[in-house]
């Protein structure tokens, strides 16, 4: 498997993914403070392949 990295001026947080729901909302357990937040996902289309309750994602704060 090979992967891509791609430039973000924002630094990353890590989280676990609960859920994926209504297309563009996903609750994420924030693996530094251990919150549970709820997301939005500006992916298109189902993306079931990335919507596993367990799996890794990376979350950039759009507030700052």
């Amino acid at each position: 498997m090979s992967y891509i990295l791609l430039p973000y001026e924002k630094p990353m947080r890590k989280g676990t993914l609960i859920r994926r729901y209504q297309c563009f909302l996903a609750d994420v357990v924030l693996a530094d403070i251990g919150e549970t937040v709820t997301v939005q996902v500006p992916g298109s289309g189902s993306m079931l392949s990335c919507s596993e309750a367990g799996s890794k994602v990376l979350l950039s704060d759009s507030r700052k």
